[in-house]
């Protein structure tokens, strides 16, 4: 059952290392890892929007929106062999009650949950009539501690965490369609709502928010006539610092942002639907001195928004960067693919 709150009272990068061992570093990992599209996902299982993508514990998920009338909410564990090789699903799950917005898809995150032991789901989706929900995944197909925010969007919003603490962002309503971001507890069942903060900035689509433990990143696809993709660092303030336009990228759908466990100093990548309907992964360095971008490359075909979560070594998931997008070449079936450290 969702639980209302009341109206409001009167998480990637790492340490820093020499530019030599970052070359051998993505040298080594684009030989030694095959890039592979691998999907779980047999006809009929397909979206028309962004699917989320986050690992937890060594586990990836996947959540997605389906193409039935209510656009239903999925949520799925995807399973790997010892040898690191995908071995279709460990669990998936259908929300029968749980029906999202057109052409939206949920946002999935880990993070440390009070009164449970090791990295849990966090999801939030945009649900039929554009308002905000947000849910703790437990691996049935009831969400404990669902809540519905007084917020509402019509593009899918984004969730990350740093440890129990988690941040929200969405594109608002409002008619010049601004970026929020919400700061709440992960234990969804005594959170607070309140404190949205309003950017000064505004998109045509859905923002995506990354950290590397302590700082937090923002980007999102601009407004106006450029359809330039846009990032920043988000300090608790409408203004972000490092306020940066990637002006040689442009998309009008919801974005996907990561920074990965393998590249020194904030190396990471933004993931985009280009405006010739390509999945482009985007490299970027964020960190509490720089935002920015270098080179593209091209992952596949979609006509939908794209997402990236980063997994770490010691588990059977290679470590690295994956990226989640429907694929058009496939009858829309959400597709995961290792896109590099």
């Amino acid at each position: 059952m969702i639980r209302t709150p009341a109206l409001p009272e009167p998480r990637r990068g790492r340490s820093a290392m020499s530019t030599l061992m970052a070359a051998l570093l993505i040298a080594f990992a684009l030989v030694g890892v095959a890039s592979t599209k691998a999907s779980a996902f047999a006809d009929g299982e397909a979206t028309d929007a962004r699917p989320g993508i986050a690992d937890a514990g060594g586990t990836l998920y996947v959540g997605w929106a389906g193409t039935d009338t209510g656009h239903t909410l999925n949520i799925g564990a995807l399973s790997f062999d010892s040898s690191g090789a995908f071995n279709g699903w460990a669990s998936v799950n259908t929300f029968s009650g749980e029906q999202t917005y057109a052409h939206t898809g949920p946002s999935v995150t880990a993070a440390s949950v009070p009164g449970y032991s090791g990295s849990q789901i966090l999801v939030a989706w945009t649900d039929i009539n554009g308002r905000l929900i947000l849910g703790h995944y437990v691996g049935t197909k009831t969400l404990s501690c669902e809540i519905a925010l007084n917020q509402y969007s019509h593009h899918s919003p984004y969730l990350i965490a740093i440890g129990s603490t988690v941040y929200l962002t969405w594109t608002g309503l409002d008619s010049a369609g601004h970026v929020n971001i919400l700061k709440l507890s992960s234990n969804l069942c005594s959170t607070s709502t309140s404190g949205t903060v309003t950017l000064n900035d505004t998109a045509t689509a859905g923002p995506a928010l990354t950290t590397d433990g302590s700082n937090i990143f923002v980007a999102w696809p601009g407004t106006g006539s450029g359809q330039n993709l846009w990032a920043g660092q988000y300090t608790g303030s409408s203004n972000l610092t490092h306020h940066t336009c990637f002006c040689q990228y442009k998309s009008t759908d919801d974005v996907g942002l990561t920074l990965s466990y393998n590249q020194p100093g904030g190396g990471g990548g933004l993931t985009y639907h280009g405006t010739n309907n390509r999945v482009y992964v985007v490299s970027v360095t964020m960190n509490g001195n720089t935002v920015s971008a270098g080179g593209q490359t091209d992952d596949g075909a979609t006509t939908s928004g794209v997402d990236i979560t980063a997994v770490p070594s010691g588990s059977n998931i290679p470590s690295g960067m994956y990226d989640s997008f429907a694929d058009s070449t496939a009858n829309g079936r959400p597709t995961f693919d290792y896109v590099g450290i």
